[in-house]
């Protein structure tokens, strides 16, 4: 278990040092698909329950997300000069393929949270032991999450995988992956709880905008964890 930890904390690491080392490129880069995002997750309250435009909305997500990480992988796995354009706005069938990934491992992952959810209805009703839980199904969730995601990475960088190998290239490190993505995401968590339910309470866009922003360097350091653990496990293949 601490040698899983270990391995965890430097993949987390040195996606934390690529980001620092490469702000430049990566703020170029993804500044309009954060925007791009961020004006989608503002919209979404003022949908309400048209299905249309939730459609449309969760399309725009997946499209922004994708501009968003392809340039982050490629950036730390290929280098600075590896975008068509370093505004990060291009969309080809790498991008296609991508946003298609994206779906499958969403569908996955739901289906994987589902049966997990159940039991909310036969826990115990106290606030923090439910908050707990949350986390727990969060993490277990994760850690399916990170054996099949290697083909985010190979896909942004031009190499073809399928879940299949996804899941054998990552057999002894699916821990370690699900403790370096958690980590961001339970700090994406905080953030939300303090900027939206306390700090903004009282105006829920400006808190939405404000946590989008927030979010966003731990979203691509996430996004880096999945980058530098492709990395790792390819070249020991």
């Amino acid at each position: 278990m601490k040698q899983t930890v270990f391995q965890a904390i430097s993949i987390l690491r040195e996606a934390i040092v690529e980001v620092v080392e490469n702000r430049r490129e990566l703020l170029l880069a993804l500044i309009p698909p954060a925007v791009g995002s961020t004006i989608t997750l503002s919209m979404w309250p003022a949908v309400g329950q048209s299905h249309v435009g939730q459609w449309i909305l969760a399309a725009a997500t997946v499209v922004f997300y994708a501009l968003f990480a392809v340039s982050c992988h490629r950036i730390i796995l290929l280098g600075r000069n590896s975008l068509p354009n370093e505004y990060g706005m291009y969309w080809s069938h790498r991008e296609t393929r991508f946003a298609g990934w994206l779906i499958v491992i969403f569908v996955i992952y739901a289906a994987i949270s589902m049966p997990l959810g159940f039991a909310y209805l036969v826990l115990p009703r106290e606030a923090y032991f439910l908050q707990i839980y949350w986390y727990v199904t969060v993490f277990v969730t994760t850690y399916f999450e990170g054996r099949i995601s290697m083909v985010l990475p190979a896909t942004a960088v031009d190499q073809r995988m399928d879940l299949p190998s996804s899941w054998k290239l990552t057999r002894g490190h699916g821990f370690a992956i699900a403790i370096a993505l958690f980590i961001p995401t339970l700090a994406m968590d905080v953030i939300r709880i303090v900027v939206v339910r306390m700090i903004f309470a009282d105006t829920y866009y400006l808190g939405n905008v404000v946590d989008s922003v927030l979010a966003f360097p731990l979203v691509a350091i996430a996004v880096g964890v999945l980058s530098i653990t492709y990395r790792k496990v390819t070249y020991q293949e």
